[in-house]
Formats: C-alpha cells, structure tokens, sequence
C-alpha cells in the first residue's frame, strides 16, 4: 500500500509540471500571436475584429459559435459588409477579452452614449418641434419621438442627424 502512495504521489507531481510546461507553451503561442498581429491595421471596426480574434488564435467559425452567431456573419462584420449590433458587438468584446471602446467607431461612441438625450437637447435649444426637426433633417418627424424615448437609431439616420449634432 505505501508503494502505491508513492507511486500515486510521483505521478501528481509529474502531472503538475507537465500542466505547468502546457501552460508555458500556450502563453509562448499566445504571445507568438500578439506579436504577429500587432501591427495589423485597425482603421474599421471590422479590423478590429479581425485583429483581436487572431491574436486570440481563433478561427472565425470559433468566434461564431462563442457569440452565437453564424461564422459568415463574422466574415461580414470583418469585410464591413454589415455591422455588428451592440449586444454582439458586447458578446465579441467579452470573449475577446478588449475592452468595448476598442471597437467603437463614431457610430457606437453616439450609441453607447446619452444619444436619447443628446437629440432632445439638439431639438429644443433650436426651438424645433418633431415636425420641424423631420423637415430640417430630412428625417422623418416620428423617428424623433421615437429617438428621444430610448428607441435605437440606425447608422444611415445616425449620418444623416450627425450634422446637426456637431458630434
């Protein structure tokens, strides 16, 4: 019986230093990574995803099925095709372990904002009713209201109002 204790004890120690060179090798490839990416470009957001997804050493299909969306979605998002939303965008930042900001563009800076806020304010330090903010604008009046009461404003009205907001 006391052999096999020793024997059991052996075999714990060299598990614990095999996991500790595991844990060496992956942090050496992590690193491997960063270094390898570090310089890539970052202009869109879309660079952004990329950038941080490979220094994380994941494929776009891994990054997907962590976030829960399909793997050309990713592909979309990382070619500007489209744009992720802010709840995805949160979820990539998260298991991207970046913080969000990294990720922002003038859109999402407006959207993470007080932007409900920010149009009331726009609106009535110029006197504007929701009509006269539409005909200003060329927005339709509803979508003030809309706006000012929470609901989420698109990137094309977002380019459109920017304008007027001086943001």
């Amino acid at each position: 019986m006391l052999r096999r204790r020793k024997k059991w004890s052996l075999c714990r120690s060299h598990r614990s230093s095999l996991y500790q060179s595991a844990i060496t090798v992956q942090q050496v490839i992590i690193n491997l990574y960063g270094e390898l990416y570090k310089n890539f470009d970052e202009k869109t957001i879309g660079n952004r995803i990329e950038k941080s997804r490979l220094i994380k050493n994941l494929s776009q299909s891994q990054l997907g099925k962590l976030i829960s969306v399909n793997h050309s979605t990713i592909q979309d998002y990382e070619s500007g095709m489209c744009f992720p939303s802010t709840n995805i965008l949160t979820k990539i930042s998260k298991v991207l372990n970046m913080p969000i900001e990294y990720y922002y563009d003038n859109y999402y800076k407006f959207i993470f904002s007080d932007y409900s806020n920010m149009i009331k304010n726009w609106r009535i330090k110029n006197n504007l009713s929701y009509w006269q903010a539409g005909k200003l604008t060329g927005i339709d009046y509803r979508s003030f209201k809309n706006w000012e009461n929470g609901g989420a404003i698109d990137r094309f009205h977002y380019e459109k109002l920017k304008p007027y907001l001086n943001t």
